[in-house]
């Protein structure tokens, strides 16, 4: 928009237009004098840690960041998540406060009925109905 056009269009959307249109335009010329960018930049920055930080805790001490040297075989594996899955079911097991994430109890019929499931159709992408029209037949009827 050329200037005159700004004014028009403000001018049309009477005196609260032409206030809003001049303090667009004041706070977009302050936002971008370098001293108040690095002032929004820094709180930006801050907020965003924060925002992480109460997402993601103070991280995980044992995380895996890069491939190790040695192959792990799938029983280490299998070990390591056994592990972590036991400490997390300590922390709901009989809390009825705590199971807003869990959908039922994770042993019976069910579970082993979606484990079997899960088994063949775990290499799929089940996004794809013409590719798997059974899966989209059970979505439909459930």
């Amino acid at each position: 928009h050329s200037l005159r056009a700004c004014w028009m269009e403000s001018w049309q959307k009477g005196l609260r237009g032409m206030l809003a249109h001049v303090s667009k335009r004041i706070l977009a010329a302050t936002c971008s004098l370098p001293y108040v960018r690095s002032i929004v930049d820094r709180e930006v920055g801050k907020e965003l840690a924060a925002v992480e930080k109460k997402m993601h805790g103070n991280g995980d001490s044992q995380a895996m960041v890069k491939l190790p040297h040695e192959a792990m075989s799938s029983s280490q594996i299998w070990h390591q998540i056994q592990e972590l899955h036991a400490a997390e079911a300590s922390v709901y097991a009989g809390v009825a406060k705590k199971w807003a994430g869990i959908y039922h109890s994770p042993d019976g019929e069910l579970v082993d009925l979606q484990n079997r499931v899960w088994s063949l159709y775990n290499c799929s992408n089940t996004l794809y109905e013409g590719v798997f029209p059974s899966v989209r037949k059970f979505e439909a009827e459930l």
